[in-house]
């Protein structure tokens, strides 16, 4: 769970990063990043798409 700051580690250089709500609202699509702020939006699941180099990972984070 966060409250706010999410940073995404990796060991491949992430090309971007796409994140949705549970309801499927575009969140942030931002590129060359590895963080993303989500203490504006409501607590809540959200949805994480990373792209790297190699390929795609989903990954669900909770927002409290």
């Amino acid at each position: 769970p966060t409250s706010g700051l999410v940073k995404i580690n990796s060991k491949e250089v992430i090309k971007s990063i796409y994140v949705t709500s549970i309801t499927g609202a575009v969140v942030a699509d931002v590129k060359d990043v590895t963080e993303v702020d989500l203490s504006n939006y409501p607590s809540g699941m959200y949805f994480f798409t990373v792209t790297t180099e190699t390929g795609k990972q989903v990954m669900k984070v909770i927002k409290e």
